[in-house]
């Protein structure tokens, strides 16, 4: 599926860049994107509202279209 979401942003719509963010605690997600090619540019510290509390989220990202493009060959 999430494949097929990067051929989508890249391919059809013509996006430069794609980033996702999840919770810290949710390190499973990490893995996934990793395995997608995705880098982790870094953690926002409470950086999102979850429940009535602030917590720390990753982001992951494919910085450019052209580092998609060299995965996919």
């Amino acid at each position: 599926m999430g494949k097929l979401i990067l051929k989508l942003a890249f391919e059809v719509l013509g996006l430069e860049r794609v980033y996702v963010g999840y919770e810290v605690k949710n390190s499973a997600s990490g893995k996934v994107f990793s395995r997608l090619g995705m880098t982790c540019e870094g953690i926002l510290c409470k950086g999102e509202m979850k429940k009535g509390e602030l917590v720390d989220s990753v982001y992951h990202s494919i910085i450019l279209k052209d580092e998609y493009l060299n995965i996919e060959k």
